[in-house]
């Protein structure tokens, strides 16, 4: 019996619940049925708005519930894979009622929120107050808010809030994560951040991206200074009117 030849074989979850992460991964074979080492894989997600996928690195996050198709590109080569996303259980346990309205009556406490005390699955930008003549923010803005929470969190050596949005998405992500949080929490090496440097902009229909660069110094073992301009690059997701920080990371391999 024959089998089909498939130059470019992916791998990819078949249901994830909402708020879950995946990587995609893939294999491109030549005619010899040959892997080929670092050919280019093109990821996209057939509606963002359930499965928000890197173009380049493969890693998805699941958003909402709904079925999607995985689209794998290489050259002229392509592949699909279908995937469901559920109802995490989490978010089950926020809906649940409180204590009845009867009880904020009698004169004790309104009910407490559920929390499952996991981060959710976006960053969720602040809402337009209630009654307010404000129109809404557009796209820019909001993008503009999303930067500044990055770039915050590496100003005011925030280690905490910069790991909680930088979504590492290779090996290399994770060491320049790691790398940048030692020299921000080192005191003997007194590193100082400079001014934000705005970069290169790509604003999609469900998916936009922002680049800056920060000036860091900081001390070497001789009593010298070293210094780099790293390249972070912010990632959106639009849900609705609203758009949605995904991951901030730094760009390339600077040093650190």
């Amino acid at each position: 019996m024959l089998t089909e030849f498939s130059p470019l074989v992916i791998t990819a979850p078949e249901t994830l619940a909402t708020g879950d992460a995946a990587a995609l991964t893939g294999v491109v074979r030549d005619p010899a049925g040959r892997s080929v080492p670092d050919a280019p894989i093109l990821w996209t997600s057939s509606d963002p708005r359930v499965v928000w996928v890197d173009s380049v690195s493969g890693r998805l996050r699941a958003l909402e519930p709904g079925t999607v198709l995985i689209l794998a590109r290489s050259g002229e080569d392509a592949a699909t894979a279908r995937l469901t996303v559920r109802d995490s259980p989490r978010a089950a346990a926020v809906s649940e009622p409180g204590p009845a309205p009867s009880q904020a009556a009698e004169g004790g406490p309104p009910p407490a929120a559920v929390s499952s005390g996991e981060p959710t699955a976006a960053v969720r930008l602040p809402a337009t107050a209630a009654g307010s003549s404000e129109a809404p923010r557009s796209a820019q803005a909001e993008i503009d808010a999303g930067v500044q929470r990055c770039y915050q969190a590496v100003r005011s050596k925030d280690v905490g809030g910069l790991s909680a949005v930088y979504s590492p998405a290779s090996d290399a992500d994770r060491e320049n994560l790691r790398k940048l949080s030692r020299l921000l929490r080192t005191s003997e090496w007194a590193a100082t951040v400079g001014d934000l440097k705005a970069g290169a902009r790509r604003l999609g229909r469900a998916q936009a991206s922002a680049d800056f660069s920060v000036p860091l110094s900081w001390k070497d073992a001789f009593g010298g200074r070293l210094n780099s301009q790293p390249v972070f690059r912010t990632e959106f997701i639009r849900r609705g009117d609203r758009w949605d920080l995904m991951s901030c990371r730094i760009v390339g391999s600077p040093r650190l």
